[in-house]
């Protein structure tokens, strides 16, 4: 009987998601879907892997959190949470881009170094 009351209690939980199993709601997309990101640049010498160092190039360090993450740290739950952080090599001239990333010769390249993504399950 008590079972019997608790699945009908549900019924209206079941409605309202079935076109929207998500039960996403505008402020949620926002929340998730806008980020904030920041680079910090300076110069280095080219990398090894590069074939010289003769070469200065801008590596940054880059950070990408979404508005759900700030949110969440400022004690208010708005969503999922989405975190990236990376090292980046920016304008590298292709002629130094190995050739198995097909780079196109006619422009230069942005490199990642490292990129990890942190996130909400």
């Amino acid at each position: 009987s008590q079972q019997k009351h608790h699945i009908l209690s549900m019924i209206p939980t079941l409605e309202k998601y079935i076109e929207n199993p998500e039960g996403m709601t505008v402020e949620r997309i926002a929340y998730e879907g806008i980020y904030l990101k920041t680079i910090v640049f300076t110069a280095i010498s080219a990398p090894e892997f590069l074939g010289t160092t003769d070469l200065r190039i801008e590596a940054g360090l880059s950070v990408k959190i979404n508005l759900a993450a700030v949110s969440n740290m400022l004690g208010e739950y708005k969503g999922k949470w989405n975190a990236e952080i990376g090292i980046l090599l920016e304008d590298i001239p292709n002629a130094l881009v190995p050739s198995a990333m097909e780079a196109k010769s006619d422009m230069n390249s942005d490199l990642w170094l490292m990129c990890v993504n942190f996130f909400e399950l």
